[in-house]
């Protein structure tokens, strides 16, 4: 839980700092572990999902993943 935030809100903040086009990667990570919260954090625009307590080499690998995915939209000319 953020102070005087949500996390779908701070997702929209974020997703308007990538309206230059720019994607900016992100992963939520939280303490919600419903299945409706994963699917409302992902339609909001986060790019990966985990809930606490997570593993630090799960997390390490999913923003490996990311890393990759920004790494080959690049090169296909996305962003």
């Amino acid at each position: 839980m953020l102070p005087g935030i949500d996390g779908i809100e701070l997702w929209g903040r974020i997703r308007t700092l990538g309206a230059n086009g720019t994607h900016i990667y992100t992963v939520m990570l939280t303490a919600k572990d419903r299945k409706q919260d994963l699917l409302t954090a992902m339609a909001a625009g986060a790019d990966d999902y985990l809930t606490k307590s997570v593993d630090p080499s799960e997390l390490k690998a999913r923003i490996l993943a990311g890393k990759r995915k920004l790494s080959l939209a690049t090169r296909d000319g996305r962003s």
